[in-house]
């Protein structure tokens, strides 16, 4: 394998309606059945992900939840599976709650991937799940207590809110062992912003390296636009930015490139694919 491209979603491949245009789709398809090593690195789960990009036809497995794991849609299973250490979680959540906020817990089970949730209290939580359950999502479970995941493996918490709120959670956990947490702005609703709490092995990072080691390409070229696809841009050997990136992915990028409304990330994959 030459080279392999990977790309974030959100704000970087799909315009800010959440969509992957025609025109996107249009160059990168022709490209996939001519050999173009193509996939995705995103903060959606499988389903989500699957379901927005669901005209291209992927060919190799794709990263979700920031690395989280990583899943073989065609064989329908998960090659690679990170999961948090329970005796945090609690923890998490008690500070979460304490400022009035809802965290969600990811969990999968050998069958079923459930998604818990408590009361909600701001617009960005209330937001994200309409948008879910009106794509027809049906792994979201209210569950006040927050006492039906422990029979299951938990994998990501997510947590949305105002940065100084979500800034005080990631101070209080940002030693924790066995985890890793990243704050990272909501590409969709204004002054609202993400809390993600992973296994500290996951990460776009680690998830690109375990795909170098796998598929074992002469390059890894990817793209991104937010805080975190920065350990992505940090394991690849080319990292290409879009316009409106957060400056800190900017300052370590080799090459930037227009906005994604603008489809260019399929613009930039297609020259260099046909250069190289």
């Amino acid at each position: 394998m030459k080279t392999l491209y990977i790309t974030d979603l959100d704000g970087t491949l799909l315009t800010d309606d959440a969509e992957l245009s025609r025109e996107s789709y249009e160059i990168l398809q022709p490209l996939i059945d001519k050999g173009l090593n193509f996939t995705i690195a995103t903060a959606r789960s499988h389903n989500s992900a699957l379901q927005i990009i669901e005209p291209l036809k992927l060919k190799l497995p794709i990263l979700c939840h920031n690395g989280t794991f990583i899943y073989d849609h065609q064989n329908n299973q998960f090659i690679n599976k990170q999961t948090l250490p329970t005796e945090d979680i609690s923890c998490i959540i008690d500070v979460a709650k304490s400022y009035e906020l809802s965290p969600f817990i990811y969990t999968l089970t050998q069958k079923t991937a459930h998604v818990y949730y408590s009361k909600l209290n701001n617009d960005a939580e209330r937001n994200y799940l309409n948008e879910r359950l009106l794509l027809g999502d049906k792994r979201f479970i209210e569950d006040a207590a927050y006492e039906e995941y422990k029979n299951e493996d938990a994998y990501y918490i997510s947590v949305l809110g105002s940065q100084d709120k979500l800034e005080h959670i990631r101070s209080l956990y940002v030693e924790v062992e066995g985890v890793e947490i990243s704050l990272t702005m909501d590409t969709y609703n204004e002054n609202s912003w993400w809390l993600e709490i992973m296994p500290e092995n996951a990460g776009k990072g680690n998830a690109i390296e375990y795909l170098r080691s796998a598929l074992k390409p002469e390059r890894i070229v990817c793209f991104g636009d937010n805080y975190n696809d920065l350990t992505m841009f940090e394991k690849a050997d080319y990292g290409v930015c879009v316009e409106r990136s957060v400056l800190a992915l900017q300052e370590i990028a080799d090459h930037k490139i227009g906005d994604n409304n603008m489809h260019s990330v399929a613009k930039f994959i297609k020259e260099d694919f046909e250069k190289t």
